[in-house]
C-alpha cells in the first residue's frame, strides 16, 4: 500500500526473516574458505557484506527516503579505490586519507540505516525499535538481521500489524 509520498508498507521477504545465527555460520564458513584457499582478494565472498546490501536494498525499495544503500556503495567504491592505490605503493598518504574516509562513511552508513529502519517500522507498524548504538557499532549486520526477524515474529504473532503510513 502506498501513500501520497510513494511510501510502501510491505511484508518482510524471506531473507530478512532468517535467524541471525545462520548469517554468522555462513560468514565463518566463507572466512574459512577464503583463508584455506588464500582468496583474500575476494571481498564479495564476505557474506555479511553481501547481506548488508540485501538489507539496505530492500529498505531502499520499500522506503524511497532511505539513502543507506548509497552510503554502502560509496564505502565499497572507496574501499576498492584504496586497494588499488595501496597496491601501487606510490601514494601512501592517499591510502591513509582513503582509509579514514572509508571508516567515516562506514559509521555514517550504519547510523543512516538505523535511522531509516526505525523510521520505516514506526511509519508502517507504529513500532518504536529504538536500536542500540552499541549493538550497531559492534554487530551491525547481524543486529539488523536480529531486528528484522524480531519484527517478522511480532507481525506473525499478531502483536504488530502493517498500517498505512500517516500522510
Amino acid at each position: 500500500m502506498k501513500d501520497g509520498d510513494g511510501f510502501e508498507a510491505a511484508e518482510l521477504p524471506w531473507f530478512l526473516t532468517l535467524h541471525w545465527g545462520w548469517l554468522l555460520v555462513a560468514e565463518l564458513a566463507g572466512a574459512a574458505i577464503r583463508i584455506h584457499f588464500n582468496w583474500h582478494q575476494f571481498p564479495s565472498l564476505d557474506v555479511l557484506l553481501v547481506w548488508s546490501f540485501l538489507q539496505a536494498g530492500w529498505l531502499s525499495r520499500v522506503d524511497q527516503r532511505s539513502t543507506t544503500v548509497y552510503w554502502y556503495l560509496a564505502d565499497l567504491v572507496l574501499w576498492y579505490l584504496r586497494r588499488s592505490v595501496a597496491a601501487q605503493e606510490q601514494f601512501p598518504a592517499v591510502g591513509v586519507v582513503l582509509a579514514l574516509a572509508i571508516a567515516v562513511i562506514a559509521i555514517i552508513s550504519l547510523f543512516h540505516f538505523r535511522r531509516d529502519m526505525e523510521r520505516y517500522f514506526k511509519d508502517t507498524d507504529d513500532f518504536d525499535l529504538n536500536l542500540s548504538g552499541g549493538m550497531i557499532w559492534f554487530f551491525n549486520t547481524l543486529y539488523f538481521q536480529y531486528q528484522f526477524r524480531r519484527v517478522a515474529d511480532l507481525r506473525r504473532s499478531g502483536s504488530l500489524e502493517i498500517t498505512p503510513a500517516a500522510g
